[in-house]
């Protein structure tokens, strides 16, 4: 009996006493009838051919069109792969839900090019045959683990991943283990080839563990640093927290500013992470400003090995917006066009003179990043983790009123924009820093006015 084909009762008591030859065998062959025709519809197995002699097949659905995804897939993933025999990392494409073939592959090479450097050696298949839930079975079977990146979570991409079951993972950790653990045992050591190992600075590995605990997954030439080692986060909910933030810092923000040829300020700038972002795409000068000075020297080791601008372009100073003469001295680094604001105003006793530093330091747009509330502005006694606060471990932070907020940057001639959030509470946004309830929010502001010379 085809479960696909649609039967009714009446069709099949028809077909039934047709072929019975006495009252119990027709009984028994309806009552058989009716316990496929009331079963769960399942759908026929038809097998994928994925063409890789490959031993790891590692399975991705990206989205082509989000360039922040594609980069996240290479950056916390494929790095891992990257001069690795016998590995091959296989990239589906719906023709009817995503680009062309052409276009995809050119993301792709544009992303490859930007984070892993054009040497780097990746094997990387297509997949962009017809392809439904019938071949699922299959194509777990086969596979050795599937990405999930953000898109992962709905529409079709989510009914794959979800008939994909415990071959699917979240985190460079996991996604490392799956890896290891499809390897023969003798092998499991060698994740890395010779050739890849000997590229290795040890030096800059023995300074990355010197300068722990990192708040964001960096990548120092091809070492990939394990953020919140030796602090209160763990690494999931770190990872988690800046693919989400990237989403909206970089990929929403850019679209509605122009970054290229732009000088950038950071404040509360930690290891330089977003602005080396802004640089990537694009911006010629960055200062950055930071009171810690395990931050400043993350900074100096991140930047310097990754040459994102050239020497003279970037610079990192110790100090905060709200003193008087850091602020004269971040005057003498500008002008600026963009003032990047990222996770800083609600650790602060007061928000408004920091803003206001921004909106004179800034002449064309203002991007934040801040948790709100839509009740009074009341400072906050918790204890303050110097591991994440910018302000050390003070207390009697206030967290800004979302309204006021706007208001303020109106006043200072700025339009504001809160950015649209596409993805749901998670490791590292939920709680406090839930952006999807309204807790926390990023914004554009571009300015209205004329800006000063």
């Amino acid at each position: 009996m085809d479960a696909n084909q649609n039967q009714n009762p009446a069709s099949l008591a028809l077909d039934l006493s047709s072929n019975a030859t006495d009252r119990e065998s027709a009984a028994t062959l309806l009552a058989r009838a009716a316990e496929e025709l009331c079963a769960p519809a399942t759908t026929h197995e038809q097998p994928l051919a994925i063409e890789s002699a490959a031993d790891t097949l590692v399975f991705a659905w990206p989205d082509w069109r989000n360039e922040a995804e594609l980069e996240t897939l290479l950056d916390t993933f494929a790095r891992h792969l990257v001069g690795r025999t016998g590995a091959c990392l296989c990239l589906r494409r719906d023709p009817k839900l995503d680009p062309d073939a052409r276009a995809a592959t050119e993301a792709l090479l544009t992303a490859h090019a930007r984070v892993l450097g054009i040497d780097a050696e990746l094997d990387v298949l297509l997949i962009d045959d017809a392809f439904g839930p019938a071949q699922y079975a299959s194509l777990k079977r086969m596979i050795t683990c599937a990405i999930a990146l953000e898109s992962s979570a709905s529409g079709v991409r989510a009914e794959l991943y979800g008939a994909l079951g415990e071959k699917v993972v979240r985190t460079s950790d996991t996604f490392v283990t799956a890896i290891l653990q499809s390897l023969p045992c003798a092998q499991r050591p060698q994740l890395y080839s010779n050739a890849v190992l000997d590229t290795v600075n040890w030096q800059v590995v023995e300074r990355i563990q010197a300068l722990h605990p990192w708040l964001y997954p960096v990548v120092l030439g091809n070492l990939r640093v394990t953020p919140g080692v030796g602090g209160p986060v763990s690494a999931d909910a770190l990872e988690n927290s800046m693919r989400c933030r990237a989403h909206l810092l970089v990929e929403e923000a850019l679209r509605r500013i122009e970054i290229h040829g732009r000088s950038v300020l950071e404040v509360g700038s930690n290891c330089g992470f977003w602005s080396a972002q802004y640089a990537r795409r694009g911006a010629t000068r960055v200062t950055g400003i930071d009171n810690r000075d395990l931050c400043l020297r993350q900074a100096d080791l991140y930047w310097r090995t990754n040459r994102f601008l050239p020497e003279g372009a970037w610079n990192f100073v110790k100090g905060e917006l709200s003193d008087p003469s850091s602020l004269w001295s971040v005057r003498a680094h500008g002008p600026f066009d963009v003032v990047l604001c990222a996770g800083i105003l609600h650790h602060l006793h007061g928000y408004r003179d920091v803003l206001a530093a921004c909106a004179e330091l800034a002449r064309e747009s203002i991007v934040l990043d801040t948790r709100v509330t839509e009740g009074p502005e009341a400072p906050e006694r918790s204890p303050n983790e110097p591991f994440l606060d910018a302000r050390g471990a003070e207390s009697g932070k206030v967290v800004p009123n979302l309204g006021r907020l706007l208001s303020t940057l109106r006043e200072l001639g700025f339009e504001p924009e809160v950015l649209p959030v596409e993805f749901p509470a998670g490791p590292g946004v939920e709680g406090a820093d839930d952006y999807s309830a309204g807790r926390r929010v990023a914004i554009v502001a571009r300015r209205t006015e004329l800006a000063l010379a």
